[in-house]
């Protein structure tokens, strides 16, 4: 499984088409079931956290590669782990 911290470089012009498109690009990997979890950050302006799972390192980024921040207008720290404990409770924050 993997981290990803998504971080939108500041000096980035963003617009509704931008964010819509990157929006698209989490949903269609959230449905793919390579996303697990998929959200912004409430400390770090202009970023965001995903949880995914990919069958290796090239296939994550693969699909890093198709966001449409990548790659000058965004980073993408990648942490790779291993998953020992999952809690079924898991639930999305309530807006």
């Amino acid at each position: 499984m993997y981290l990803i911290n998504v971080k939108i470089n500041p000096q980035t012009k963003i617009n509704d088409e931008k964010i819509n498109a990157h929006r698209q690009w989490f949903k269609s990997f959230y449905d793919q079931q390579k996303f697990l979890i998929v959200g912004p950050s409430k400390s770090v302006p202009m970023s965001g956290i995903i949880v995914a799972q990919a069958k290796d390192r090239n296939e994550l980024d693969k699909i890093i590669s198709q966001d449409v921040f990548y790659p000058r207008e965004a980073s993408y720290e990648v942490n790779e782990f291993q998953a020992k404990l999952v809690s079924s409770d898991i639930k999305p924050d309530q807006d």
